[in-house]
């Protein structure tokens, strides 16, 4: 298998005392096709925002060619 595209690595997002995401870990490699589903509130849209940069997680490293984001 070559590098991964996309790696989190334990990412939690906390807003305030609630946590939103908690200890995320996924690989995403090439060509793959991946789908995040649960229930409402559990984290799927907050884990998306942190994949697009749009916020940084709490905790934990998100990795884009296996090269954390500044």
């Amino acid at each position: 298998m070559s590098e991964p595209l996309v790696e989190l690595d334990g990412v939690e997002k906390h807003f305030g005392d609630f946590v939103a995401v908690r200890d995320a870990n996924l690989t995403i490699g090439q060509g793959e096709f991946i789908a995040i589903m649960g229930p409402s509130g559990c984290g799927k849209t907050t884990t998306l925002r942190m994949l697009a940069g749009l916020d940084a997680p709490t905790n934990g490293e998100i990795l884009h060619r296996g090269q954390a984001d500044e």
